[in-house]
């Protein structure tokens, strides 16, 4: 079976990045001048990722949200808890 480049978006995407960084820095500068500081020093800050996996949409769902854990867990059967 032959599989087509735009089947799942992947090369379009891919081919989008590409030219959007052999051209954004000329049309939009400001995204690439601006100054980005990240901390490492606060461990504290870390927040835990729930991930799920669905048979039926067979692909898995991520949410940092213990609330929206929660509910899956107990209102959704398309998911299983994967931790």
């Amino acid at each position: 079976m032959k599989q087509s480049l735009f089947r799942d978006g992947t090369f379009l995407n891919a081919l989008v990045v590409a030219v959007f960084l052999m051209t954004g820095a000329a049309v939009f500068p400001h995204l690439f001048l601006s100054k980005l500081t990240l901390s490492t020093s606060s461990a504290s800050a870390a927040t835990g990722v729930h991930r799920f996996w669905s048979d039926n949409y067979q692909h898995h769902f991520y949410t940092i949200s213990t609330e929206e854990k929660d509910h899956i867990i107990e209102n959704d059967d398309n998911w299983s808890y994967e931790g």
